[in-house]
């Protein structure tokens, strides 16, 4: 029996700059279906029923480093999207590694936490997606851009049908 695996070290690479040893923490993209409420005649109860798109998604991380690099990333005007790459190392119980990346653009907000003295004053990035893919071993599990109707999850393209009822 195999215990699974486990994410048991990662890098983040901020706009093409490695973060080692200056991230804290990370949280990957919740990932959530947009549900809406149906409420006809002759059901017994509400139900909840997909709408065809995701929730937003956003991706948080914790740097101990005050990095102005990264700071200066933060835009107030559409354009240029901030690149974000997590790289996870993970190990199931026979020592066996693979990598686990999440390949990600979107845009910046900034949060801080008080200073003190001989204290790390962190950095915490909170980044509002558009675009977000995600692969296991080599195998792509999420590959989602909202912009352009892409929705594929495990090698499937779920929102082809649609851009094809839509001429897109």
């Amino acid at each position: 029996m195999s215990l699974g695996n486990i994410i048991y070290n990662f890098n983040l690479i901020v706009d093409g700059r490695g973060q080692i040893g200056r991230v804290e923490d990370f949280k990957p993209p919740k990932v959530s279906v947009k549900m809406g409420d149906f409420e006809n005649a002759g059901l017994a109860a509400s139900l909840k029923i997909p709408m065809g798109q995701l929730e937003e998604l956003e991706c948080e991380f914790t740097l101990t480093d005050y990095s102005a690099d990264v700071l200066s990333l933060f835009q107030i005007l559409p354009g240029k999207k901030v690149k974000l790459t997590a790289r996870g190392s993970r190990t199931d119980d026979t020592g066996s590694k693979s990598s686990v990346v999440l390949n990600m653009q979107g845009y910046l907000e900034v949060d801080r936490e008080a200073w003190k003295v001989g204290e790390k004053a962190p950095l915490k990035i909170k980044m509002m997606l558009h675009y977000y893919r995600e692969e296991i071993a080599g195998r792509v599990i999420y590959d989602v851009d909202p912009v352009n109707l892409k929705c594929i999850v495990g090698g499937v393209d779920q929102l082809a049908d649609t851009r094809s009822a839509l001429a897109v």
